[in-house]
């Protein structure tokens, strides 16, 4: 699904947490802070270091407004949720994958059974 106002990827998923996160902050911008707007675009702009393509995190350049505001953050989503969770499961790419998902951090992997 798309966002009806500009070219980012919206699923419902992603797009309920956004709601909370903005709900969370009163509905105030995040991205209206010029510098942190930059910040943000060097960081999505460097995906390669994760191993990840730019491209897939790029915001329209004519985007302005609350349009800029809902794609930064939408990249924001996605690129932290490709570092975090990876763009394809090591199963679907691997048969001989066995990797257990771990909800803590502070958790220890078990040995491979």
């Amino acid at each position: 699904m798309h966002c009806a106002t500009c070219s980012c990827r919206w699923d419902a998923q992603r797009r309920n947490k956004i709601e909370a996160f903005y709900e969370a902050r009163d509905f105030m911008p995040v991205w209206s802070d010029t510098a942190r707007a930059e910040r943000l675009r060097a960081i999505l702009e460097h995906a390669f270091e994760q191993g990840l393509r730019a491209s897939d995190y790029a915001v329209p350049d004519n985007a302005s407004g609350s349009r800029l505001e809902l794609a930064l953050t939408d990249a924001l989503f996605r690129y932290a949720h490709d570092v975090r969770e990876g763009r394809a499961k090591p199963t679907d790419v691997y048969t001989d994958v066995r990797l257990r998902r771990f909800t803590s951090i502070s958790r220890r992997p078990s040995a491979p059974r």
